[in-house]
Parts: structure tokens; C-alpha cells; sequence
């Protein structure tokens, strides 16, 4: 389960990521406009790259099933700009 008492939204700049409580292991990011080039990243809490996924649509779901309790980090990079949020997965 991700850290959340409901579904959560983060509105930053051109991103929505929803922390999903309904599912034990998934989180979905949506691309409000669609850019060439973007990928998103996960790296555990001491930095180690586990994935890299490009975004292909304006929707994504990254499964975190084969990852264990802790602290992760997601980095959205475009051509453009980056963000990057932590997350618990219990």
C-alpha cells in the first residue's frame, strides 16, 4: 500500500500522479500534455535506479509489486523540466 489516507493528487506543472490506497502496488501518472522525450524513473532511498519507463501516452502505471516496504523516489524527466516526489510503500 502507498503511503495515503485517500487517493492523493500532486498538480505540478504539467503532471498528475495519483498515489493509489485502493491497490497494494501501483501508482499512475498522467501527462496532461503530451511531449516527446519523457521518461519517469524510480530510485530507491539510496539513489539505486530500479526503472526507467517512457511515457507513451498521456496515462501510465507503474507496478511496484516486485519492490519491497520502503522509501522510493519517482523522477518525471522531460526535454524541458523535471520533478521528482517520494513515496512510502508499506
Amino acid at each position: 500500500m502507498v503511503s495515503a489516507l485517500c487517493n492523493l493528487l500532486f498538480l505540478i506543472w504539467l503532471f498528475v500522479i495519483t498515489l493509489s490506497t485502493g491497490t497494494n502496488d501501483e501508482i499512475f501518472v498522467k501527462y496532461n500534455i503530451a511531449e516527446k522525450n519523457t521518461s519517469i524513473l524510480l530510485f530507491d532511498v539510496f539513489g539505486r535506479k530500479l526503472s526507467t519507463q517512457q511515457i507513451n501516452n498521456k496515462f501510465t502505471k507503474i507496478d511496484l509489486s516486485g519492490y519491497s516496504s520502503g522509501i522510493y523516489f519517482l523522477l518525471i524527466k522531460s526535454s524541458n523540466q523535471s520533478f521528482s516526489k517520494s513515496f512510502i510503500k508499506y
